[in-house]
């Protein structure tokens, strides 16, 4: 077993309630094992609270060498000592308006005086037991050592009753005393406090309190009392308000709306915070307690009242407030009694009214009776007048005006009915009768509260917006204009969109030569939303006139374009016939118009056509346009026609230009077109007229009209703001309305009667008949 050689020693404190054991080490001290030196700790008188796991420590430490440390290796008990009764107090929270006077009121104070009372029992007359209360003043420390505030029947705090304390134990296992308890144990309380259930000190008024060693009091403290209550019929609310010390802040309006919410009253009907204040200055001021009314003031109100159709009755009732008029049940039965509505249960009623009347509600509205409602008839049908179009059709002009948008852009009623919402079109005219509303109907009568009949309701109408180029009146829309009608239907909203916008496809006209070998189309301009000349549609034409042979893919093609850059077509070549190879001469021209691909072209006054070529006879077979077959025959010629001079030069025959203008062939006649005229009035629909010869128009010069000539212009009337450029003289029968948009440009003379805001330029003469006005002339 382990030893350790050295002195031990061990030392109990002053107080005997801890041993400490100490070890020296020497070589020529005692040899000491673990049960050695327990041996001498118990020798030693340590017998009480023994720590065995510290000396096994301790003597680990000697041997590892630690060692002039002292050891704990025993605890007493330490004894309770007694102690005297004590107040717990709660913490309580001092209102703001209270901390200035209590610092001032406490300040000046008395000490406290503490009276205590003891109950004397003693025997009086004929042996019975008498009982006598004494009382005599406690002598307390006047220190204060927590003060604060504490409202009537507030809770203090509780009495923690005297302890005796307990004895303790020394380390020798000897017995400690506790001590004897000194001075007074008891807790006394003091003025306006009160003990409840033995313990729970309670305020017997408000007031600032003070704390000492063993005491407690309250200071009496007249604060403000104010109180809210309401009226039997809850209709007011009543403010009882006793006035304390004048140098206390008074309560504020937030306290009376706090009180009021608190019970179940609305501020809404309560005076004004700043009236509020008012009031609660003055009854402080004056020192009285006062009760008071602090509702606002309201009449009571008896109305009955009806809906529109007085299908339904109700009953409104609101009390009065304060100075206002109260509400009696008289006034109510005497209303009820004269109103006349049929089918009211007096018994229900009376139960509700006297339920208002003892709630805190202060308005009401009671059902009274119910008629029947009027029936609504069947609302009135549109009724179309107009064919409308297949899908397809439909489909076909949503994708061209994709392409084309700029063509409707100008339409106002695109913004509210837009091209998406279109589901039905029809092709109209002028005063087409569009549509019509159908007859109007009655549903069912209904019954008043009175017991009146109230007629039926007539269905409704239908919701008409109607736009561009639609008049409706008295149930009936008609067309203001031609064009194509476009109609969304909104049957959720029983709503109808309706417009007619301006719409006419490019017309395609067919002309056939005499000789059936050409076909030539004319093409005029679209109105509107109107399709240009499509392949399809001249197809169709030439179709419906016969022309089934000869007909020319490239030709029309270019048609087609030609018509969507916003061009006329006049005379334009689409199918040619095939003539007999049999002439005995042949034509060589020096420009491309051989008529397998074009049958005209521009041409100038001087300019060399072609020439004349000798051949030898042939026979073969030909057709015309409508597909007859032409057999061959001899002896034909090159016809040459107007405006072409046959001049022979170095034994050829040489065809030149006499006059400026579109050269023809038609495979068997050559000749050139001088002049192109057009009937009636030239508008923009018909586009841009580009002629390298005279242009005749026996008309009109529409506004956007553009005209350009190789040779001269004559306008048989008026001019409007359009463009006419030319190589030789403009001639105008009456006159320019240019708008400050007008030109006319003449590399010769200018001759008109009259010219308004419009640009003037000449090479030679301006000829004018009466006057220029706002021009500009160069």
């Amino acid at each position: 077993m382990a030893t350790i050689k050295g002195k031990l020693q061990v030392e109990i404190s002053d107080d005997y309630l801890e041993a400490d054991l100490f070890f020296t080490p020497s070589e020529h001290g005692k040899s000491w094992n673990i049960n050695l030196v327990k041996d001498f700790i118990d020798q030693g008188g340590i017998s009480y609270g023994l720590d065995d796991q510290a000396i096994s420590k301790a003597f680990d430490e000697y041997l590892s060498g630690k060692t002039g440390n002292s050891v704990v290796i025993a605890h007493g008990k330490k004894p309770t000592m007694p102690s005297s009764s004590i107040l717990d107090t709660h913490q309580n929270t001092v209102p703001d308006r209270i901390k200035p006077a209590m610092k001032k009121f406490l300040a000046t104070a008395p000490p406290p005086v503490i009276v205590s009372k003891e109950k004397i029992v003693r025997k009086g007359k004929f042996k019975k037991e008498e009982v006598f209360e004494k009382s005599h003043q406690v002598k307390v420390d006047s220190k204060v050592h927590y003060q604060g505030y504490f409202n009537k029947n507030d809770e203090v705090g509780i009495i923690i009753p005297p302890s005796p304390g307990k004895p303790g134990k020394s380390v020798q296992n000897h017995h400690i005393s506790q001590g004897t308890p000194k001075g007074d144990q008891e807790f006394h309380l003091g003025a306006n406090l009160y003990l409840k259930n033995k313990s729970h000190v309670i305020a017997e008024t408000s007031g600032f309190f003070r704390q000492g060693n063993n005491w407690a009091e309250i200071i009496a403290f007249n604060d403000h009392i104010l109180e809210l209550s309401l009226s039997k019929d809850f209709s007011n609310c009543i403010m009882s308000l006793k006035p304390g010390m004048k140098d206390l802040d008074p309560p504020s309006h937030q306290l009376v709306f706090k009180k009021a919410d608190q019970l179940g009253y609305s501020k809404e009907n309560i005076l004004s915070p700043q009236n509020l204040d008012k009031l609660i200055k003055q009854i402080i001021a004056s020192g009285k307690e006062a009760r008071i009314s602090i509702s606002k003031a309201q009449d009571g109100i008896v109305e009955i009242k009806t809906n529109p159709n007085e299908t339904e009755a109700e009953l409104y009732l609101r009390k009065g407030m304060s100075k206002g008029k109260k509400l009696l049940l008289n006034d109510i039965s005497s209303t009820l009694n004269t109103c006349g509505l049929k089918g009211m249960d007096f018994s229900e009623l009376k139960k509700e009214i006297f339920r208002f009347f003892h709630s805190p509600e202060n308005e009401i509205t009671i059902p009274l009776c119910e008629g029947k409602e009027p029936q609504r008839g069947n609302d009135r049908t549109i009724n179309f007048n107009v064919d409308f179009q297949e899908d397809w059709f439909l489909k076909s002009l949503k994708e061209h005006l994709e392409e084309f948008p700029q063509r409707i852009g100008h339409y106002r009623s695109l913004k509210d009915f837009s091209m998406e919402q279109v589901t039905s079109v029809a092709l109209v005219k002028e005063g087409d009768r569009i549509f019509s509303l159908g007859a109007v109907s009655k549903g069912k009568e209904g019954l008043d509260v009175y017991g009146k009949p109230i007629p039926g309701i007539k269905g409704n109408d239908p919701e008409i917006r109607l736009f561009e180029g639609l008049n409706f009146q008295e149930g009936l829309a008609i067309a203001s204009t031609s064009g194509i009608l476009e109609i969304f239907r909104d049957d959720e909203e029983n709503v109808l969109y309706g417009r007619i916008r301006k719409h006419r496809d490019a017309h395609i006209s067919v002309y056939i030569s005499e000789n059936k070998m050409k076909a030539n189309i004319g093409v005029d301009l679209p109105i509107g939303s109107g399709l240009y000349a499509t392949e399809e549609r001249i197809l169709d034409a030439l179709d419906e006139a016969e022309v089934y042979k000869g007909i020319i893919k490239s030709q029309i093609d270019e048609a087609v374009q030609k018509s969507k850059d916003g061009e006329v077509l006049a005379d334009f070549l689409v199918a040619e016939g095939k003539f007999p190879a049999d002439k005995e001469s042949d034509l060589k021209l020096f420009i491309d118009l051989s008529h397998g691909k074009n049958n005209s072209a521009p041409i100038k006054k001087g300019e060399k056509i072609g020439m004349i070529l000798n051949k030898e006879k042939g026979t073969n077979t030909g057709y015309d346009i409508y597909g007859d077959k032409l057999e061959s025959t001899t002896g034909k010629d090159l016809e040459i026609g107007n405006n072409i001079e046959n001049q022979e030069q170095d034994e050829k025959n040489l065809l030149v230009a006499t006059a400026s203008g579109q050269l023809f062939f038609d495979g068997n006649s050559l000749f050139i077109k001088d002049t192109l005229t057009i009937e009636g009035d030239l508008s923009s629909t018909m586009g841009r007229i580009t002629f390298p010869g005279h242009v005749h128009i026996n008309g009109s010069v529409q506004s956007q009209s553009v005209i350009r000539a190789g040779e001269n212009i004559l306008v048989k009337n008026v001019v409007e703001s359009a463009l006419l450029t030319a190589e030789g003289y403009i001639k105008i029968g009456r006159g320019v309305k240019g708008n400050k948009k007008a030109a006319l440009m003449s590399h010769k003379y200018i001759q008109l009667n009259y010219a308004e805001e419009t640009n003037l330029m000449a090479t030679e003469d301006l000829l004018v008949e009466k006057a220029l006005l706002h021009c500009i002339v160069k």
